[in-house]
């Protein structure tokens, strides 16, 4: 699967991968998923993945926060 700029590409095995491909840019410009609350100028370089182990998971990320290129979290 081909990763273009500002994609989001979910898949479901034992767990779900939310992945976001950009050029620096802020993250909550581009996130669809309601599991997933980004704070205000939080910015993300080029490649990130998220994991939800299950469908009740959520991931919070604060404001002002700068996610390195490829991290998994």
């Amino acid at each position: 699967m081909k990763r273009d700029d500002y994609t989001v590409e979910v898949w479901t095995y034992f767990m779900t991968m939310l992945e976001y491909t950009s050029p620096p840019i802020w993250l909550n410009a581009h996130a669809q998923d309601p599991r997933l609350t980004v704070g205000d100028y939080t910015y993300f370089d080029r490649y990130i993945s998220l994991a939800l182990f299950t469908p009740n998971d959520r991931i919070a990320i604060g404001k002002f926060c700068s996610l390195a290129k490829d991290v998994v979290l």
